[in-house]
């Protein structure tokens, strides 16, 4: 069995990683400042909506949620292998989950 990734996964890993890596690490220092202050390491409305849009601009907005409701219906497998390539931050980070896929 071949596990390795096709052209497209690998370009969708690489895709990810610069995203994580130019977007999601900017907020890093505030985001570990703020839980360090006991407030949470939720994104304010005002750094999500960037992230958001950005991320739609791309292509990353619900890789795999069904088609039907505006995913792209990636399988999990794929769609594992290339949020474990992220670029690490140096600590954990939970950035806000998407609940539902709404229109880029």
């Amino acid at each position: 069995m071949d596990f390795a990734l096709s052209d497209e996964h690998r370009m969708l890993k690489d895709l990810i990683a610069r995203f994580v890596r130019d977007e999601l690490m900017l907020l890093e220092k505030v985001v570990l400042e703020r839980e360090a202050a006991g407030q949470g390491v939720m994104l304010t409305a005002e750094e999500r909506h960037p992230i958001d849009r950005k991320s739609c601009e791309v292509g990353l907005r619900g890789l795999d949620a069904p088609e039907d409701v505006g995913g792209t219906d990636l399988r999990t497998s794929p769609s594992s292998a290339s949020t474990k390539s992220w670029v690490k931050p140096s600590r954990p980070m939970c950035f806000h989950r998407i609940r539902r896929i709404s229109a880029c």
